[in-house]
């Protein structure tokens, strides 16, 4: 039986995804409509980028359509063990490329910088997996 992409946690998503029960697509759509329906409450989402994480989600599906056997998806699952699964990144000076900074502080919100390079941190997060933006709430110090 397949589960929901949101009610797994992520090893069990990316597990879904790399045995075919789901798809990195549908575990960032499924993301992507909880950070819609939760965020005025919560107000933890400040920049998204669904066209980027689409992308990287469709290139995913793609890496893991062209595995043939059982042994290459469980050498895939066992080097990125997030495979496909959706993951916010906090704002707090990890440089993301194309996404605007503001570094975790309501001091620079609203006059975010463009960062040039990812940070390692984010360069293997993107590797594996498909990052939304996530930043403090606009009202935090």
């Amino acid at each position: 039986m397949t589960m929901k992409p949101s009610t797994q946690d992520a090893l069990a998503l990316a597990q879904s995804i790399v045995q075919g029960q789901t798809t990195a697509q549908a575990a960032l759509q499924a993301s992507l409509q909880a950070v819609a329906r939760l965020n005025p409450q919560v107000n933890a989402i400040d920049t998204q980028a669904p066209e980027a994480a689409l992308r990287r989600a469709q290139a995913l599906d793609a890496e893991l359509a062209a595995l043939r056997t059982d042994s290459q998806r469980a050498a895939l699952l066992e080097e990125r063990p997030f495979f496909g699964v959706p993951l916010p990144l906090k704002d707090l000076g990890l440089a993301c490329v194309d996404l605007p900074s503001s570094m975790g502080s309501a001091f620079f919100f609203g006059s975010p910088r463009l960062i040039e390079t990812a940070s390692s941190c984010v360069a293997i997060t993107r590797r594996a997996s498909c990052p939304l933006r996530a930043a403090p709430a606009r009202n935090s110090a």
